[in-house]
């Protein structure tokens, strides 16, 4: 009896042994450390980075911008007109055109624009209403001419115009089903279509190129190169080569433990974010095969709602504010 029980201890150590990923470094190996936290007086919904400027959207406290470097809080804006800034969930600057952008519930669901060239006294410009309710995400680009592009998604629309002194009409690429999150990236964009998979279209025409189904639902994306890489609600991410758009081809997928939201990615390394499970950082210097880096949970961090990679760092909006990660 005594031999079975060594060589059933025997047999279950190998299959740990086999099981294991030497690859993946350990929790203890982790090398992620949170170097700063920039509070909030709501939770940090959404975010924007451009060299020392934090822009944080605040949930029901309005937005703040912070310079990271001296952890000043150079502005709060609760309000405009003496009306209250609600539910504040999406945020995006332009230094260059010292335009900030903001997406607040407050009366009429709008887009809010600003004068920013005073950090510490936001000027508001005007509005942008109507094609704006139950925005998911909006993101801002330069104008390839003049000005700046404006991006959103709501429903199976992605509405854009771009605003240059004054706004322009409103006009939609249409998709076949909800969407959620979106890059532009040269003539390309490509799109989140949750249980559809993720699209690539012609940014002029808006002629959908490719449609590429996925396992789970795809709720962002990022394009790197010639390549896309979906974050996937249940299913982890995947990365797919668009050298021909018109044909995506997948070389990589990763199944992780947590539901995965967002997705962003800079200088070789890409930040993936995940609510309750905060953020994991990978190496895609090869992009076909990423290298895990570590992660930081909810527990450290807060629970997430978004993260960014600016100038070697993760910029993570949470509930507890701004976190700022070293790695």
């Amino acid at each position: 009896m005594r031999i079975k029980f060594i060589i059933l201890v025997i047999f279950s150590l190998l299959i740990l042994v086999n099981c294991a990923k030497p690859s993946d470094p350990t929790e203890s190996d982790n090398i992620l450390k949170i170097e700063k936290t920039l509070s909030t007086g709501g939770y940090a919904r959404d975010l924007s980075v451009v060299d020392e400027v934090v822009f944080a959207a605040e949930d029901d406290q309005g937005f703040s911008i912070f310079n990271h470097v001296s952890e000043t809080r150079l502005c709060l804006v609760d309000s405009i007109n003496g009306a209250h800034l609600q539910n504040v969930t999406s945020i995006s600057a332009s230094l260059d055109e010292d335009l900030l952008f903001v997406y607040s519930t407050s009366g009429t669901n709008s887009i809010l624009i600003f004068d920013i060239s005073d950090f510490m006294n936001p000027q508001y410009i005007f509005y942008l209403s109507g094609d704006t309710a139950d925005l998911n995400k909006m993101e801002t680009y330069p104008n390839p001419v003049s000005g700046i592009d404006i991006f959103w998604s709501i429903h199976n629309l992605l509405k854009y115009t771009t605003y240059d002194n004054s706004w322009s009409g409103i006009d939609s690429h249409v998709l076949p089903g909800a969407i959620e999150g979106f890059d532009v990236n040269g003539n390309l964009i490509a799109v989140a279509g949750l249980q559809l998979g993720f699209y690539i279209l012609d940014r002029t025409s808006g002629t959908i190129l490719s449609t590429t189904d996925t396992p789970g639902q795809a709720l962002d994306v990022k394009i790197v190169d010639n390549s896309v890489i979906v974050a996937l609600r249940e299913e982890g991410f995947m990365i797919f080569d668009i050298t021909d758009p018109a044909d995506p081809q997948e070389i990589y997928s990763k199944n992780l433990s947590d539901l995965i939201y967002t997705v962003d990615a800079e200088d070789n390394y890409l930040v993936l974010s995940s609510h309750a499970g905060g953020v994991f950082l990978y190496d895609i210097s090869d992009i076909a095969n990423p290298e895990y880096i570590g992660k930081l949970g909810s527990g450290d961090i807060g629970f997430t709602y978004n993260a960014m990679l600016q100038d070697g760092k993760i910029f993570a909006a949470t509930r507890l504010g701004i976190q700022v990660i070293t790695f």
